[in-house]
């Protein structure tokens, strides 16, 4: 009985403890949001836009993607099917990227954006 009264203490407080030490799920915060929309406009002015992309293992067509790029004055950055650490940053600059695109060309551009781009399924679904 003594040693459940020395051990309750440790059993009540280290779970809590754990708990604490815990990262919460990766998230888009602030400073990411802020980042992505600075390195956009920064783009935008150097007529560097890109569009970032998740291919998995097989990567875009070539052909799409320069019919793409040349139409709509961006590049394509493909991670592969290996995703960035922050990839809600590349998803935040992605949307800003959406805006814009959608501000120049209006929504035609929408049926040829290649499969693949991050941020594009909530875009959709959102818009």
């Amino acid at each position: 009985m003594k040693l459940l009264m020395t051990l309750l203490p440790i059993l009540i407080i280290f779970p809590a403890v754990l708990q604490a030490q815990q990262k919460e799920p990766v998230g888009c915060t602030k400073g990411e949001v802020a980042g992505a929309v600075l390195q956009f406009k920064k783009d935008a002015e150097n007529g560097t836009i890109k569009l970032y992309t998740l291919s998995g293992l097989q990567p875009l067509p070539l052909e799409d993607e320069s019919v793409f790029t040349k139409k709509y004055a961006t590049s394509f950055h493909d991670f592969g099917c290996v995703a960035p650490a922050n990839l809600s940053y590349y998803r935040n600059y992605n949307l800003q990227v959406f805006e814009y695109l959608n501000s120049e060309f209006g929504t035609s551009w929408q049926k040829e954006l290649p499969p693949g781009i991050i941020g594009w399924q909530h875009y959709k679904e959102t818009n």
